[in-house]
């Protein structure tokens, strides 16, 4: 690997999806889309992609491949839990302009468990998350970036 060439392998961190990254990442509207969803399912098994609960139940509600995949594979989902989501209403309040404040909003949970653990990035195309991650310093990468990293684009 050359100095200074970032690639999949040379992440630091796993990534926390937020529901617009997996849907944008999958892009369950065209043809081919069943072969991405495999593709994400590798990526979750190798722990590169972490998929949030909230993010999950956000996004089973559709009737697409991503959808049915996440209902199937309810497990794959990081669990929250009292003491995970300890920065979750900090986070809302701080960035409900960027993000949104729902007690169940997905984005704001992705933001506060990537706090909670300090030890992963955010995987967005989300303008408000992105700007809330550099703002909380959290490493945040968008699709193209991602996709170019695994040779997809």
């Amino acid at each position: 690997m050359t100095q200074g060439v970032l690639t999949l392998s040379s992440l630091n961190r796993s990534l926390l999806a937020d529901s617009c990254s997996l849907i944008n990442y999958v892009d369950p509207s065209r043809q081919g889309s069943n072969g991405r969803v495999r593709q994400l399912a590798t990526l979750v098994l190798q722990q590169i992609v972490i998929i949030p609960e909230s993010v999950s139940r956000e996004l089973r509600v559709s009737d697409d491949n991503l959808s049915a995949w996440l209902r199937k594979n309810r497990s794959v989902a990081l669990r929250e839990t009292s003491e995970n989501t300890k920065f979750f209403q900090m986070i809302a309040l701080k960035y409900r302009d960027l993000i949104g404040e729902s007690t169940r909003a997905a984005d704001p949970m992705v933001l506060a468990l990537a706090l909670y653990y300090k030890k992963y990035g955010v995987l967005t195309d989300d303008d408000g998350l992105a700007a809330a991650c550099f703002a909380e310093q959290i490493q945040c990468i968008r699709v193209a970036a991602f996709k170019k990293l695994e040779g997809l684009s």
